[in-house]
């Protein structure tokens, strides 16, 4: 998650925060598990994609769990409580469940009681499409709280 500040017509980026899964599973894992040990899977991914591993979220884990964990660092980073918040973008391809929007499970997360909040799924583009939108939201001037 990133947290944006606003000026009179600019926004840019305060703080921002991360949360990874804790379940973490190696390519030589995955190679291992299709029963191809040896073929060079790991190796290719690695050298091709920059893939080593990847990290799956918890049965009791969603979406919106890992984005408030991020958000709520982010917000610490930038000295900024959530009830200052104008709006809550979240940008994901895995949302918690179809509806209603993770974003809104997120503001009541991270107690942004003042915000608007939407899902955006933009794919490969979520993160820049999300960050574009908060800037203009924020330009627009309308008060960030």
């Amino acid at each position: 998650m990133t947290a944006v500040a606003s000026s009179k017509r600019y926004a840019r980026i305060a703080a921002t925060g991360r949360q990874v899964p804790a379940f973490r599973v190696t390519n030589a894992e995955i190679e291992a598990n299709l029963g191809e040990e040896g073929a060079g899977v790991d190796a290719w991914l690695r050298k091709n994609v920059g893939i080593e591993a990847r990290h799956y979220l918890a049965d009791s884990e969603v979406t919106s769990d890992l984005a408030c964990a991020a958000g709520n660092e982010a917000l610490r980073k930038a000295g900024v409580t959530a009830d200052r918040l104008g709006l809550v973008s979240l940008s994901t391809d895995t949302p918690d469940q179809q509806s209603p929007a993770t974003a809104a499970r997120l503001q009541v997360l991270l107690g942004a009681t003042n915000a608007a909040a939407f899902d955006l799924n933009s794919a490969c583009a979520g993160f820049v499409t999300a960050l574009d939108l908060a800037s203009r939201y924020l330009a627009s001037g309308l008060p960030p709280r």
